[in-house]
């Protein structure tokens, strides 16, 4: 559905605020906010959005309209602002989905989360330490500030987000689906997965980003890249401090952050920063980074031989010994391979029986990109249209870091090098001898490489740039023609993306002959998930599955202005700290003041920043600052705190009686799997019956498929009531083993449990 820029407009009471949506959020376009999330937000959705005249769930949503002149399109932003006391739902799901899950304590890989305790009365002799049964670290501080001696501070290891204090707002932007560009969000939009684009945002500058749908999840406009790029620049420009994206995105039956993963060492999201944040199942980042080197480092020599006596043997063959043909360096991994046929444009692929009838056998298809010349002195038997990209809108859709002027410029002195190559009748250049000669004007061979990879079939002005292999040399070329006058007015006329321009009878025509896509699902499926007779390579694939979550974090940044920057941390009293043992306290908050405000307004700032930000602090009154011991409140901050650094402050007004407390709820729950999950990962669970401690289905011994039973009962509880009867009736109660996988590879040797079931009964 296309819609006119001009009849959405006129929908609108007053005139809207417009902004190109490839350039939205850049630095300075349209604001250049410099305090923290909770406040730019609010600038941003006064000077960038109109107030709409409906609310979603009784909270207020503003419209922001973004245009896209080369297909015409004008697409909406909606930025709604949740209260959380107005709320149903006022505690955050995906906080508490979003913590760290650690190993045992014994496995080597222990995390600890972070506690607010001022370094300067923490020294090696004044920490006793010591761990209890339920995986919980405890410290006892001796000999330290007076308020403190003899305090002991507990606290969890598997602790995320849940721990955080519940922040007064969230902030939802959303882009909905095409089809529903002219209506106004309902109150379900808060659910719905089918939005292209849904984040989500608290006060406090941590977010989510819960869903992102481009071409292949159902928009006629945008891609997904396009989105993410949209996304990442509103996150950046608004000083957003950390951001989640639990990634099961999959491309035809395909988990991206598997394929991915192999190919680029980092999942899709990975283009835009993001990293492993915990995995599911005990999975720990150390074991996923493992787990891509495994499969990442598979030798296709020694695929072929692994798969020597398969019924994939010949596919399997076939495809390693034709992208090495095609590939202008040498293919040693599986993650080379995969990266060359991510990188390849997928085609038509061909008809098998078409080929059969040209005298063609299966195993010598040509190559996807092969060169089919007419000969010399007959017309081809077809002319086939070309499509062709304008260069301007192949470099929109790209992740790119250089600006659009540095790209485009490198694209001119390329095809001057090819005009130059021509003009001395030559057939073509390949790579090399392209970015040889582009070096003469640019030594960016960054930007050089980064473009030479997009031009195939692009206009470059009123030349058409397209790359081949070269039947003879059998080595890639770049060749350019210079459009008629017709070709180049049609392809200027088009205010879409792609031009089809039909190629002269002199040209060689690019035939495809390869369906990429299914060259990599049959690796996908054969190689990265039924690896023949090799237990490593399964184990490798399901840790990398079972990593689902990844953050985003941004940087602090201190800009260099008339402005001092601080993170105001609160420190408990001892009284609060008796209260909550075994949870932390939320993050920092930033501070801005001006250059010589004076230590009462900071702490006057700090008290506002934590009063707006969180219910729990809505009266706290913060009477110290911890880091200027001896300074009045008359006195400058400048020179005696380091712009950029942590203060601590101390007050009253902390409200622990209220529900509204931590994002994951006033419940308190136990997570305690075999696995070394102690918190809640987002995988289904279920609850002992007479313990009452959490743990996976899956490591219980039961199927997703299969329904929790009524009753269960956990192992440990188990062998606490099953040996007493046991023996009465000469019974014996299998217990847990240990088997050790160690593999040919070198660096792999993990230890997988098997354990038998737990007690679970239908009743």
């Amino acid at each position: 559905m296309l819609i006119p820029l001009l009849e959405t407009c006129k929908k609108r009471k007053r005139k809207p605020k417009l902004y190109a949506f490839h350039t939205f959020c850049d630095p300075r376009c349209p604001i250049n906010p410099s305090g923290p999330f909770r406040d730019n937000i609010r600038f941003f959705i006064q000077e960038c959005a109109d107030v709409e005249d409906y609310h979603v769930n009784e909270m207020p949503v503003w419209c922001t309209l973004l245009v896209q002149e080369n297909r015409g399109i004008v697409v909406p932003l909606y930025t709604v602002e949740e209260t959380v006391t107005h709320s149903k739902q006022p505690f955050c799901d995906h906080c508490r989905c979003a913590g760290l899950i650690v190993g045992a304590a014994d496995s080597g890989y222990v995390l600890m989360t972070f506690i607010y305790i001022p370094k300067e009365i923490i020294t090696r002799d004044s920490v006793e330490l010591n761990c209890d049964d339920d995986g919980l670290f405890g410290f006892k501080l001796k000999n330290v500030v007076a308020g403190y001696i003899g305090c002991v501070w507990k606290f969890c290891l598997h602790m995320g987000w849940s721990h955080h204090f519940v922040s007064k707002r969230k902030y939802h932007l959303i882009i909905p689906v095409d089809a529903d560009w002219n209506k106004p969000l309902t109150d379900s939009a808060f659910g719905l997965q089918t939005h292209l684009l849904h984040g989500l945002i608290h006060c406090n500058g941590f977010g989510h980003l819960l869903c992102i749908n481009g071409r292949g999840g159902g928009s006629n406009f945008l891609c997904g890249r396009e989105i993410m790029d949209l996304w990442d620049r509103i996150c950046t420009n608004l000083h957003a401090q950390k951001i989640t994206v639990e990634d099961v995105s999959k491309k035809k039956s395909m988990d991206l952050r598997l394929l991915h993963g192999v190919a680029y060492g980092h999942p899709w999201f990975g283009r835009w920063g993001y990293r492993f944040y915990h995995g599911s199942f005990g999975v720990t980042e150390h074991k996923y980074h493992r787990a891509l080197e495994v499969l990442s480092s598979l030798q296709l020599d020694d695929i072929i031989q692994d798969f020597s006596k398969t019924d994939q043997s010949r596919e399997m063959t076939r495809i390693i010994r034709c992208y090495r043909d095609l590939s202008e360096t040498c293919l040693i991994t599986i993650r080379d391979l995969l990266r060359l046929m991510l990188t390849l444009k997928s085609q038509v692929p061909i008809n098998p029986k078409l080929a059969l009838a040209k005298g063609l056998s299966p195993a010598s298809f040509p190559l996807r990109s092969s060169i089919r010349a007419a000969p010399p002195n007959k017309l081809p038997i077809r002319e086939k249209p070309i499509k062709c990209h304008k260069f301007a809108a192949v470099i929109a859709s790209m992740d790119s870091r250089w600006p659009t002027r540095r790209l485009h410029y490198a694209a001119e002195v390329i095809v001057n090098a090819l005009k130059e190559s021509e003009s001395s009748n030559q057939s073509g250049m390949t790579r090399q001898e392209v970015r040889d000669a582009a070096r003469l004007h640019i030594g960016d061979t960054g930007l050089l490489d980064y473009v030479l990879k997009s031009m195939n079939n692009v206009i470059v002005g009123n030349h058409l740039v397209q790359r081949a292999i070269n039947p003879v040399h059998r080595v890639l070329e770049y060749t350019i023609q210079e459009l008629t006058s017709s070709g180049a007015s049609l392809a200027a006329s088009r205010p879409e993306t792609e031009s089809v321009i039909q190629a002269p009878a002199s040209i060689p025509t690019v035939e495809s002959c390869f369906d990429v896509y299914n060259d990599v699902f049959f690796l996908y499926k054969n190689v990265l998930q039924s690896y023949p007779e090799s237990d490593v390579c399964g184990l490798a694939t399901q840790d990398i599955l079972d990593s689902k979550c990844f953050i985003k974090e941004f940087p602090f940044r201190d800009d260099d202005d008339q402005l001092l920057r601080f993170i105001c941390r609160v420190l408990p009293s001892s009284m609060e700290l008796d209260m909550e043992l075994s949870k932390d306290f939320s993050p920092g908050e930033l501070i801005v003041i001006p250059l010589y405000a004076t230590i009462g307004e900071l702490k006057i700032a700090a008290e506002k920043a934590l009063r707006d930000t969180y219910c729990i602090t809505e009266e706290y009154v913060v009477t110290e600052l911890e880091s200027v011991n001896g300074l009045n409140d008359e006195e400058v901050v400048f020179g005696a705190l380091k712009s950029g650094s942590e203060v601590w402050v101390k007050g009253i007004g902390i409200d622990l009686r209220t529900e509204l407390r931590y994002e994951g709820g006033p419940d308190n729950w136990t997570v305690k799997c075999e696995c070394g999950a102690r918190d809640d990962d987002g995988e289904r669970m279920v609850s002992c019956d007479i313990c009452e401690v959490w743990q996976h289905t899956r490591c219980s011994g039961i199927e997703d498929s299969d329904t929790v039973p009524p009753l269960f009962v956990c192992r440990k509880c188990c062998s606490s009531l099953v040996p007493q009867s046991a023996e009465m009736h000469g019974f014996q109660y299998e217990t847990s083993e240990t088997v050790m996988l160690s593999s040919g590879i070198g660096f792999w040797e993990e230890d997988a449990t098997r354990y038998g079931k737990a007690g679970f009964f239908d009743c």
